[in-house]
């Protein structure tokens, strides 16, 4: 919401806004931290890892894939 404006009077109220009104979507990260269906709506993805010296097909990658699709 911050990124409609430059003027810091706006912000300011644009702050208090969603501050006011989107307290309670957190409380969805309870409900949803268990369950495979969230990543497939994860907002920012990363990799941690090591590459391996074998080769997997794209079938076995998929086969790895533990959301809900």
């Amino acid at each position: 919401m911050l990124s409609f404006t430059d003027s810091g009077k706006l912000r300011l109220v644009i702050k208090l806004f969603c501050r006011i009104t989107g307290f309670w979507l957190k409380y969805f990260d309870y409900y949803l931290v268990n369950k495979t269906s969230s990543l497939d709506a994860a907002a920012t993805c990363y990799f941690l890892g090591r590459k391996s010296k074998e080769l997997m097909s794209d079938k076995d990658v998929v086969k790895t894939y533990k959301g809900g699709f």
